[in-house]
Parts: structure tokens; sequence; C-alpha cells
């Protein structure tokens, strides 16, 4: 199971110029919370990173994306080395270390599900910037794809 959790009330625009929204953003892979539970980061950037590596995966490459606070990542394989493939192994990597780094947890999942967290995520960002009016935090959420053709 993966699940991406991003806490929208915990929101909080630090800057306009550039814009940077901080708050709590992680991932839990068959209940392994990763890089933490309640991680602090950019919850906007993981999102960002998150979409090009699920690009990625659908074109049968490997993609990878990246907590910025620390060093801290996903991997995401195809499957069989496609992308139509509907598994996907995603992998929980620390790269604190020189080499490949050390991988906190491994799972097969569905392309599917990490396609629908994603999704859920953006909504719940768009919504909030919406709500609380933050006119260019939703114009770039807005240029973000939601897959919608899954």
């Amino acid at each position: 199971m993966f699940e991406l959790i991003i806490p929208v009330e915990e929101l909080e625009v630090r800057s306009r110029s550039p814009l940077f929204v901080a708050g709590r953003v992680w991932v839990s892979i068959d209940g392994v919370d990763f890089p933490g539970a309640r991680w602090t980061d950019s919850p906007i950037s993981v999102l960002g990173s998150l979409e090009a590596a699920i690009r990625d995966v659908r074109r049968g490459e490997v993609g990878e994306a990246y907590f910025f606070d620390g060093p801290y990542y996903l991997k995401i394989f195809p499957k069989n080395g496609f992308a139509a493939s509907s598994k996907v192994d995603v992998a929980a990597v620390c790269d604190r270390e020189p080499g490949e780094g050390v991988v906190h947890v491994q799972r097969a999942v569905d392309l599917s599900e990490v396609i629908q967290k994603y999704q859920l995520s953006l909504s719940s960002l768009r919504e909030w910037a919406e709500s609380h009016g933050e006119a260019e935090m939703l114009a770039l959420l807005s240029r973000m794809p939601s897959f919608a053709e899954n």
C-alpha cells in the first residue's frame, strides 16, 4: 500500500517571491513512514518531483521523487521494464552515505495507486490555495498535470 500524506491544514506560505510553501509531507509504504511521520519539507516541491517520477515510469524509465530537506528520495521502477505494467516497485532510499544508498522499504504497488495519491494531494493543495486566496500557489498548482487520462 502506498500513501502520500500532506496535511494541508498545516501549510504555511513563507515567501511569495519566490513562492515557498512549508508544511508536512511524507509517504507510507506498507505502514513504513518515510522519511518519517510528520516530515517537514516543501510539499509542492515533493509533489512536483513525484509528478516527474510518474512521467518517467509511464515512459518505461526509472523515476525518482525527492524530498528536499535531507538525503531522501523514492525510486520507482517499472516492472518488467515497460510502462504498460500496472505494477511498479517503490523503494524509499536514504543516500547519506556514498554509494547507492540505504533502502528503508521497497514494495510492489499498482502504478494507478501512486497516481491516485498524487492526484488526491494535488486536489487538496489546489482547494487549500483557493480557499486561502493564494493566487500564485494556485497558478503554480494548475500547471501540474492531473493524469486524468488514467
